[in-house]
């Protein structure tokens, strides 16, 4: 066996566990987002989730492209590799947008402290 192969075998590998955990991870928080109360925090849960799911559906994407790559689907491929890269950059987006929901969140209970001292 060629070393080529064997690091094939292992990218193969190794896409195909980050995908199966990731559909776990995103399973596990679709159940916790759903249980929080309505308001600002589950609002924010819910995007978070909404970035895992843009994010596994990019890694299975690059699953497929590992599997494609090797075994003379070349187009087939190339869509999977595009594919892959723009869901990346569309989660870096949806990651931005989140962080800033995050600091609004904790805006808010800055300001209940200083209401608080100076009273």
């Amino acid at each position: 066996m060629a070393i080529a192969e064997i690091i094939s075998n292992v990218t193969q590998f190794s896409a195909l566990l980050a995908t199966i955990v990731g559909i776990i991870i995103v399973i596990l928080a679709i159940r916790a987002a759903s249980r929080f109360s309505p308001g600002e925090f589950r609002k924010i849960s819910i995007a978070s989730v909404m970035f895992v799911v843009i994010v596994v559906v990019g890694v299975s994407a690059m699953t497929l492209y590992h599997f494609t790559e090797n075994y003379g689907y070349e187009e087939l491929s190339e869509i999977f590799e595009s594919v892959w890269y723009i869901l990346m950059f569309i989660a870096l987006i949806v990651s931005c947008v989140e962080a800033l929901m995050y600091a609004r969140f904790g805006k808010a209970y800055m300001m209940i402290g200083k209401k608080k001292a100076r009273k």
